[in-house]
């Protein structure tokens, strides 16, 4: 594999960092701002928000710019707007930093895969998508501990400070070892539309952002509920972070797997079945530290079993589509993520940390009766291709893309 393709991955590590080690975050940035934990939980709904609107607009907008320029201007804000959070006075300073982060990361991601592919050899495209992605995997797995650590150690501004330094890494790699690559050729608006307004397609994406919504109506406070609930502080805070992230790796492994074995619905109901569970004993568990460990991991290998299952479901509706379903699940995602920031400040503001876990259950619940309806109910368009590996889908997607 070209030592390049890492340069990719150390982009994606700046952004996934930036974004993951947040929740660990929080509580610190709450109370050296003065302001309440709910109100700063807002940061992670300002992100998601951009990211998931400004997204398609973004792809649009920049589709015939050449990949290697885009990338180095992405890194750039992202960088820049990551220095401006390091150094805010105020809240609302911060959360337009948040905000102009966001823009960053949602002009890098897509033009990494991008980049990725014309740099690899057709057959370890596939390799080159998951060296790319698994910089955000390492993110969840080492860098939010490592975030969480830092700003103990150093206060929270010095993580920033570290994203920033890694981010202006990655533009200086990219300038200088990076090849020119023209865009790939656009895909018509009216194509997109129509893919988009399929039942079965806007069923699958409710799937994506009702398990999101539970999922980080708990993860955005995940901190708050290990100090006020489990108290715990410090380094044993990093601690439990870590184990969560290393589970969060198994489960995206496992998704994988299980994918590919027993096909993705079946792994993507399994998936939801065990989030519900394990948020609910976040709360039913969270007030020792043995049970709040058990639940976060239990949390972690069933939250990150979705993602790759989900992926593979929607890329087998329409393989020739699968660049644009992508594109439309990632924006799906944040949308879940915004909406389970938000859900969680009111859930903090009605009844406590302690009763996230509860509330957040019943969001997978639903999401399974969003899949039951999307694989049973009335279907105005079948799959025309049989299944794929999730390998093969992903590739499918970066020689579609």
């Amino acid at each position: 594999m070209k030592p390049r393709i890492l340069l990719l991955a150390l982009g994606t590590f700046a952004v996934g960092t930036e974004g993951f080690a947040l929740a660990g975050l929080l509580p610190t940035i709450a109370g050296d701002l003065h302001v309440p934990v709910a109100i700063a939980g807002q940061l992670v709904t300002a992100f998601a928000l951009v990211f998931a609107l400004g997204a398609p607009l973004l792809a649009a907008l920049t589709r015939t710019w050449p990949r290697r320029r885009l990338l180095i201007g992405a890194l750039a804000l992202f960088s820049a707007a990551s220095g401006v959070a390091a150094l805010a006075p105020m809240f609302a300073i911060l959360l337009v930093a948040r905000m102009l982060a966001a823009v960053g990361a949602a002009l890098f991601i897509p033009a990494a895969v991008t980049m990725a592919t014309s740099l690899a050899a057709p057959a370890r495209r596939g390799q080159a998508l998951a060296i790319v992605s698994g910089g955000s995997t390492a993110a969840l797995a080492l860098g939010v501990p490592l975030g969480t650590w830092f700003g103990a150690q150093f206060g929270w501004r010095a993580t920033y400070g570290l994203v920033t330094a890694l981010s202006m890494l990655a533009a200086l790699g990219c300038l200088l070892f990076l090849p020119a690559v023209d865009a790939p050729a656009p895909v018509g608006l009216r194509a997109r539309r129509a893919l988009a307004l399929q039942p079965r397609v806007v069923l699958a994406l409710g799937v994506t952002v009702l398990g999101l919504l539970g999922w980080f109506a708990v993860y955005s406070y995940i901190a708050l509920i290990l100090r006020q609930v489990t108290h715990v502080q410090g380094a044993a805070l990093s601690g439990m972070l870590l184990a969560y992230g290393l589970a969060s790796v198994v489960g995206n492994l496992l998704g994988g797997y299980a994918a590919d074995r027993w096909g993705p619905a079946r792994t993507v109901a399994a998936s939801l079945c065990g989030l519900a569970l394990a948020l609910a004993a976040v709360s039913l568990l969270a007030t020792t530290i043995p049970g709040a460990l058990a639940a976060l991991v239990a949390f972690g290998v069933a939250g990150w079993m979705l993602a790759p299952a989900q992926n593979a479901r929607l890329l087998a509706m329409s393989p020739d589509g699968a660049a644009v379903l992508v594109a439309l699940n990632s924006s799906a995602v944040h949308l879940g993520v915004a909406g389970g920031a938000t859900l969680g400040a009111v859930v903090i503001g009605l009844a406590g940390p302690a009763m996230l876990g509860w509330v957040g259950a019943i969001c997978p619940l639903l999401a399974l009766g969003v899949l039951a309806l999307g694989m049973y109910g009335p279907r105005r368009h079948s799959a025309s291709v049989a299944p794929l590996s999730v390998a093969q889908q992903a590739l499918s997607q970066l020689q579609e893309g």
